[in-house]
C-alpha cells in the first residue's frame, strides 16, 4: 500500500487520540455515569469502604482521586498519539497499545450513550471513532490485510452515518445542537433547519448502502469524506463568539478534533479504490501491450 496513503489513516488516528486526550486534561468524560450510579455501586461502597452512599458522592477525596484519573487517562491519549507520530511497521509489538485505545473508547461510546439516553444511534455512531486506532495499527503493522478488512471498514463507515442519520432524520430526538449548529452556520430559521437535518439524514441512509455496490461506493465515499470532516468543523464555526474567540473555540475545538476521522477514514477507502482501479487498468494496459 502507497506510504502517503498511510498518513491519512495515521492523522485520522492522531486527531482522535489528541482531541479525546484534550477532553481528559481540559474537560469531563461522563465516568461520574458509572461512578455515581447508585443501584450498582452502594452495595459495594457500603460493604468495602467505611463510607455511606452519600459520603461517597460527597467525598473531596473521591473527587480529587477521580480527576486524577481522568487526567491520567488524558495523558496515555497523548502519548499514545506521540508514538503514532513516529511508529514505524516493524514495532508490530505496539499493536496491543491501539488495541486498548479502541477498548477503552469502546468504554467511553458505552458511559457516553448511557448519559445521553441510551439511544442507539449514538453508541453506532462513534464507530469510527471505537475502531481506527485498531484499524490503523492492524494495517500499518501488517496484522492484516486491506482487502480482508475492507467490508469490516465499511460497516465501521457506515455505521458511524446510519447513527449519525438516525438523529439527523427524526427516528431519535434531534439534538437542540444539531439545529443550533444548522441555524448558526447558515444562518436559516429552525423550521428550514428541521428540514435541511432530515435531508441529511436520509442521505446519510443512501450513502450507507451505496457504499456496498461497488457500481456505487466511490460516489458514497466523496460524500461520506466531505460530509464528514464539514460536520466535524462545524462542531467549531457553529458556535464561534467572535467577541470571546479564545473561550467559545476552546470549549468546541475538541470535539471538531476528535470527528476528524468520520471523514477521513472513507477519503482513505476512497483514494485507496481510485489507485487500485487505476492500477488493474494499467496492467490490463500492459498485458495487451505484451500480446501485441
Amino acid at each position: 500500500m502507497n506510504k502517503n496513503l498511510f498518513l491519512i489513516l495515521k492523522y485520522a488516528c492522531i486527531f482522535l487520540l489528541v482531541g479525546r486526550g484534550w477532553e481528559h486534561l481540559v474537560w469531563n468524560p461522563p465516568y461520574r455515569v458509572i461512578l455515581w450510579d447508585e443501584r450498582l455501586l452502594s452495595p459495594f461502597i457500603e460493604l468495602l469502604t467505611p463510607w455511606t452512599w452519600q459520603e461517597y458522592v460527597s467525598s473531596d477525596l473521591v473527587h480529587s482521586v477521580t480527576q486524577a484519573f481522568i487526567k491520567f487517562i488524558g495523558v496515555l491519549y497523548f502519548l499514545l498519539a506521540g508514538i503514532t507520530i513516529f511508529i514505524k511497521p516493524w514495532h508490530k509489538k505496539l499493536y496491543k497499545l491501539y488495541v486498548l485505545a479502541s477498548a477503552h473508547m469502546l468504554f467511553i461510546t458505552y458511559l457516553i450513550t448511557l448519559d445521553k439516553g441510551s439511544f442507539i444511534g449514538l453508541f453506532i455512531e462513534h464507530a469510527t471513532q471505537v475502531f481506527i486506532p485498531l484499524i490503523f495499527a492492524g494495517l500499518y503493522l501488517n496484522k492484516f490485510k486491506f482487502e480482508q478488512s475492507l467490508n469490516f471498514i465499511k460497516i465501521t463507515i457506515a455505521a458511524t452515518f446510519v447513527g449519525h442519520g438516525l438523529f439527523a432524520a427524526g427516528f431519535h430526538p434531534v439534538p437542540g445542537n444539531f439545529v443550533e449548529m444548522v441555524i448558526s452556520t447558515f444562518g436559516i430559521n429552525e423550521e428550514t433547519a428541521y428540514i435541511l437535518l432530515r435531508a441529511a439524514g436520509t442521505i446519510d441512509f443512501i450513502s450507507a448502502i451505496f457504499l456496498f455496490m461497488p457500481k456505487t461506493q466511490i460516489y458514497s465515499l466523496i460524500f461520506m469524506s466531505s460530509w464528514g470532516i464539514i460536520t466535524a468543523f462545524a462542531r467549531t464555526v457553529a458556535h464561534l463568539d467572535f467577541n470571546l474567540l479564545g473561550m467559545s473555540s476552546s470549549q468546541w475545538i475538541h470535539e471538531t478534533i476528535y470527528r476528524l476521522p468520520h471523514g477521513l477514514l472513507p477519503l482513505f477507502v476512497m483514494i485507496y479504490l481510485l489507485v487500485g482501479k487505476r492500477s488493474l487498468k494499467q496492467n490490463k494496459v500492459e498485458k495487451k501491450l505484451i500480446q501485441q
